[in-house]
């Protein structure tokens, strides 16, 4: 798929360029996740498959690179809350089918579904700073969804869904499981 190799490469060039420097690799992810998405709307393609090509090609480059899965999941939330607020879509529901989307993804690939639910929890609450959703919401939404899709994988990735989930509540974000939350982010 064009989409997906081509937006993998910008990445894995991104990654690269931003060296070590994590919080850099973060704020240039997070808008290369949004113009992705604005670019893939612009299009006319549809949203949720944007957003999955976005995810894989976030996880794609964050192996070839080997920025920390939990950074790339951060940036990844960021980005695609930008523009959800741009879209006037709802955060909380969006928030949830992207960590269960990525969770999912990361495991299909042999990553740490602890760092990608880690990642998505922290970007939650960064990237809801300018929509009208509060940080425990958004942190809840990133944590069930995450934990959902763990529950499909299996008893490994739950445990490290809730290792990273862990790590996100020693830095105080605070946030508890929800509702079921639906996969789908449209």
């Amino acid at each position: 798929m064009p989409m997906r190799e081509n937006f993998t490469e910008r990445m894995t060039n991104m990654m690269k360029s931003a060296g070590d420097a994590t919080t850099a690799a973060i704020d240039s992810m997070s808008h290369m996740v949004t113009d992705a998405l604005s670019e893939v709307e612009d299009n006319g393609s549809d949203y949720g498959d944007a957003l999955v090509e976005t995810i894989r090609g976030t996880i794609m480059a964050s192996k070839q690179t080997g920025l920390e899965l939990g950074a790339a999941s951060k940036g990844l939330m960021i980005g695609v809350l930008q523009r959800t607020k741009e879209l006037g879509k709802e955060s909380l529901k969006t928030i949830g089918a992207t960590s269960f989307k990525l969770v999912k993804m990361t495991a299909e690939v042999g990553g740490d579904a602890g760092s990608a639910a880690r990642g998505a929890i922290e970007g939650a609450v960064d990237g809801v700073a300018d929509i009208a959703t509060n940080s425990e919401e958004a942190a809840s939404a990133a944590y069930t969804g995450a934990l959902e899709a763990a529950e499909e994988i299996g008893a490994q990735a739950v445990q490290q869904v809730r290792n990273g989930a862990d790590v996100a509540k020693d830095k105080g974000i605070e946030f508890h499981q929800t509702s079921q939350i639906n996969s789908n982010p449209c």
